[in-house]
């Protein structure tokens, strides 16, 4: 008979238990949180780049990929289309190497930002360079190909017939759905540590 009384009373002194060590659990997993901070992805200009834009057009290169190589030349059309795009360098790259890569075209004007630790890249899920993405009140809703040049690796156009970066801008800015909102990139993998 004296067992059910104690017993009862662990249990009850066990759930009061519980109900403190969780409030605490949390109370401490949400001040590491608050503590930590956000991992800043490095500018070429020496400024840091913020991942939390409401809406940015980011493009994944590599400065020896010889598909990214191709593309040199091609920014300044972006230029006149009115986008202004970020290009991320994942991993450890030649700065020399990325400056002569952007220069060919005059580039200075754009953001280039390198991504060592492939924190953008992973944040992002880039898989390929070259490699489009952009990001839309903090959604990706356009990832893929920059345009149409690149059918399959070792096939390409001269001249590209379709820009999908344009053509998701601008359904954005119509406040349209995308019509083609992912593509399969065809480059050079980014291999992640």
């Amino acid at each position: 008979m004296l067992l059910i009384p104690i017993r009862k009373f662990d249990e009850a002194k066990m759930k009061k238990f519980n109900g403190i060590k969780n409030i605490f659990f949390l109370t401490w997993l949400l001040f590491g949180f608050a503590c930590v901070n956000e991992p800043s992805i490095n500018c070429i200009d020496g400024s840091d780049l913020s991942m939390d834009k409401n809406q940015a057009t980011y493009i994944f290169l590599n400065a020896e990929c010889p598909i990214c190589r191709k593309y040199a030349g091609s920014w300044k059309q972006l230029a006149m289309d009115s986008i202004k795009p970020i290009f991320i360098f994942p991993g450890i790259q030649s700065t020399a190497m990325i400056q002569k890569l952007m220069n060919f075209d005059s580039v200075e004007s754009y953001r280039i930002a390198l991504d060592p630790d492939y924190i953008l890249t992973r944040h992002l899920d880039a898989t390929v360079t070259p490699q489009a993405i952009i990001v839309d009140k903090g959604k990706v809703c356009y990832s893929g190909k920059i345009d149409d040049r690149f059918e399959s690796l070792g096939s390409s156009k001269t001249k590209a017939s379709v820009n999908y970066i344009r053509n998701a801008l601008n359904s954005l800015k119509k406040n349209e759905s995308i019509t083609v909102p992912v593509t399969l990139p065809v480059g050079c993998v980014i291999e992640r540590n």
